[in-house]
């Protein structure tokens, strides 16, 4: 039986090469993200990190969504923003490299529900932002590497309700 989660996410941050901002680079859609079997076992991807290299840094913080450009990829976190929690198990926090194009970022299949603790150590940068408020949103600072808060309004159709997690 196969599990369905709609999201809609509002910012694609970087779009790869093309020189644009994460926070300008914005782009609305929808998808179902699917659990797709295979015959006998579940699709699975090759993560940067196994579970025996998962330390506990920001646990407790509930779920997120995140990129395979950070996952599998191993890109550090290059925008985060925050919006209200959807229900008690999701964070809020969404996680992108910076380097997705549209095309990427609106694949499904490039796109995952983590643990924020399991982005944090991908990342560890974003442990110390983890208790900003919904509606903060930081990107990358290509001159620095730090990432630093930007102005950012998630659009109005980020998942509500049980349409998360």
């Amino acid at each position: 039986m196969a599990g369905e989660i709609s999201i809609r996410a509002g910012i694609i941050p970087g779009g790869g090469d093309s020189g644009r901002s994460p926070k300008l680079a914005a782009v609305k859609y929808e998808r179902r993200l699917t659990t797709r079997h295979r015959g006998a076992g579940i699709v699975s991807k090759k993560y940067r990190l196994g579970a025996d290299q998962i330390r506990p840094l920001a646990t407790g913080r509930g779920g997120c969504y995140a990129t395979d450009s950070i996952t599998v990829d191993g890109h550090q976190v290059g925008f985060m923003y925050r919006v209200p929690p959807d229900n008690e198990h999701d964070s809020g926090w969404r996680f992108f490299s910076g380097l997705e194009s549209d095309e990427y970022a609106n694949d499904p299949e490039n796109l995952a529900i983590y643990d924020v603790n399991t982005v944090a150590n991908y990342d560890p940068e974003i442990v110390r932002l983890l208790d900003a408020l919904a509606g903060s949103a930081f990107e990358r600072d290509r001159a620095s590497g730090e990432l630093m808060e930007v102005d950012f309004r998630p659009p109005d159709d980020e998942p509500r309700g049980t349409d998360v997690l």
